[in-house]
């Protein structure tokens, strides 16, 4: 968490991970994705899939809540050349109480829309959120 990832393609950082409590409780995670490209893109035209995991301390799976307005619209939104957007994915189902999120899962495929795009042999990204440069405790 707060550190810049890059996977060739897309530079992406969590900033924030909150409750949420309305309309249901759920998590809120604040992420800024850059492009890495000398090209215009947005995330769908570059293999990465829609299906963003939330991973809870007790290793329940929420998924990411598609909704106009919210991950939906930045999803499809085109960016120039290290342009960025900054998005509150908000994920819901499989809410647990008391259970804070530890991981974010956002897989990118290398075939489809995102092949010929990545060098690198896995460019999915897995954001731990219970550790950070703050936090020094990150050996678990």
């Amino acid at each position: 968490m707060r550190e810049w990832l890059f996977n060739g393609v897309w530079r992406v950082q969590v900033t924030r991970v909150d409750p949420l409590t309305s309309p249901r409780a759920g998590w809120g995670v604040t992420t800024i994705f850059r492009n890495g490209l000398r090209r215009n893109a947005n995330l769908l035209n570059t293999g990465v899939t829609p299906a963003f995991q939330l991973v809870l301390a007790d290793g329940s799976v929420m998924e990411v809540l598609w909704m106009p307005g919210g991950f939906a619209d930045s999803y499809y939104r085109r960016l120039p050349p290290g342009g960025q957007m900054v998005s509150q994915l908000k994920f819901f189902k499989g809410y647990v109480e008391g259970q804070r999120p530890v991981k974010l899962l956002i897989e990118v495929e290398r075939t489809g829309m995102g092949r010929g795009l990545y060098s690198i042999p896995d460019p999915s990204f897995r954001i731990r959120l219970d550790c950070s440069r703050i936090r020094l405790d990150c050996s678990r």
